[in-house]
């Protein structure tokens, strides 16, 4: 099970999935030699995870918060990746509704 949000800019949203990005794929075009390597990097560690996946038993969850305060926090994209860990409702929806990776 992989949850991501697009509100957490900790982590981005395609490492977050363990999905190819446009920025990564673009990477190995740019001129410069650490945007190159930076991009196959990414890249090959992706694929790497991928095929060590079984995709049927692969789910990806996006999850969006109501955020309503306005802070530095939110400013940073901390509020959305801390959202993760202390939501006990979030956490209890997941517990009820996939079981089976907890077991």
């Amino acid at each position: 099970m992989l949850i991501n949000s697009f509100q957490d800019h900790y982590v981005t949203y395609e490492s977050a999935r363990i999905e190819q990005c446009e920025p990564s794929q673009l990477a190995t075009e740019y001129i410069l030699l650490l945007s190159i390597r930076k991009g196959q990097v990414y890249m090959k560690m992706v694929d790497s995870l991928s095929e060590k996946m079984n995709t049927a038993d692969l789910y990806r969850i996006d999850i969006g918060f109501n955020i309503s305060k306005k802070n530095m926090d939110n400013f940073i994209g901390r509020t959305a990746h801390i959202l993760f860990l202390q939501d006990e409702v979030l956490m209890k929806i997941f517990a009820y509704y996939y079981s089976k990776f907890f077991k």
